[in-house]
């Protein structure tokens, strides 16, 4: 029998309200979710301000989450009642040459949770039990919320195709996919991280977790084994040949519409540019591994927390305004 549950809907750039949505009793693979913590990321933020064209008004949004499982459908065997998990908001077909190969995030009918279908800001919903892992011993449900962007860090890292140890790596943009990518990096042992950023406040950020910062206008040139582009600014890109090295390798995270790129000194270097685009199941997991080791610095990212009920305030426009000035503002559910 069907349920009702409270939901934050963006209705329009600069209005979020409040309203009911329905809920069904799990079905067979699925589970039903208590939503414990929502993080606010750039995505959102775009969209509030009216520069996303793909959200779907109006639309339940947040995609980065964590909860608590209530009741498990017929075959969600591996899950257990009051267990916290993290939530990898991959909604594909799981039937296409993508999905057979493991590259869910690339299925041409994958829906996008929190912008197209209905996201995280509700207060219980139904997922497949397939897209939610177990939160290890000592990673807090608010910690679980940054399962996704961390994913999203993972799979950079892992379309570079490049051994990291040892290697010299620099960041175009310290935000928080950025700072994400540098703890990974810092994981895997790179010789060298590196993290460039206009805004001093981030520079600082990054530098309390013992990262080198830079601002842009002053990065080294020709130093970059392994250049990650975690900023949407077209400068970046442009960027690129000059802060290479020979026969080094660009990932472009960042979403970039149009840039200007000097070829014949990408070329005279022999270097290479590969994007980057979410992350797979696979990358999901490794981020929840790595949210659970000892000494991982995630939790210095979570700046601030808010209740569900204060986003209903000002159509938002004061939750969103704090979240635009922190790392990761968490809304708790």
């Amino acid at each position: 029998m069907a349920d009702t549950v409270k939901a934050a809907v963006m209705t329009a750039p600069y209005q979020i309200k409040a309203a009911e949505r329905q809920i069904e009793p799990p079905g067979p693979g699925e589970v039903e979710l208590q939503v414990g913590y929502v993080g606010v990321c750039g995505t959102d933020l775009n969209a509030y301000q009216g520069g996303e064209t793909i959200f779907d008004f109006p639309i339940v949004f947040g995609h980065e989450f964590s909860a608590q499982v209530l009741r498990c459908g017929v075959g969600a065997d591996l899950l257990e009642e009051g267990q916290w998990v993290g939530v990898a908001p991959l909604l594909a077909c799981g039937e296409c040459s993508f999905c057979s190969t493991g590259n869910n995030h690339l299925c041409e009918q994958r829906i996008i949770f929190g912008a197209i279908a209905d996201g995280a800001l509700r207060e219980r919903l139904i997922m497949p039990s397939e897209v939610t892992y177990p939160l290890p011993a000592g990673v807090s449900p608010s910690e679980g919320a940054l399962g996704e962007p961390l994913a999203v860090a993972v799979h950079a890292v892992n379309r570079s195709g490049r051994n990291i140890e040892g290697a010299n790596t620099v960041i175009s943009g310290a935000g928080t996919i950025g700072v994400l990518i540098a703890l990974v990096l810092e994981q895997i042992g790179a010789n060298q991280i590196l993290l460039l950023e206009v805004d001093e406040k981030r520079r600082l950020f990054a530098q309390a977790l013992g990262f080198q910062t830079a601002h842009p206008e002053e990065a080294p040139a020709s130093t970059a084994d392994c250049l990650f582009i975690a900023t949407g600014a077209a400068e970046a890109l442009a960027a690129i040949p000059e802060l290479l090295a020979p026969l080094g390798m660009a990932v472009v995270v960042g979403i970039i519409n149009d840039a200007q790129i000097n070829w014949l000194n990408l070329l005279f270097k022999e270097g290479s540019i590969t994007t980057s685009r979410y992350f797979t199941f696979q990358d999901y997991q490794e981020a929840i591994r790595l949210l659970g080791t000892p000494g991982f610095k995630t939790k210095s990212l979570l700046q601030e927390q808010v209740a569900f009920t204060e986003l209903f305030v000002d159509g938002g426009q004061k939750v969103m305004s704090r979240a635009q000035q922190v790392m990761r503002l968490l809304i708790k559910m």
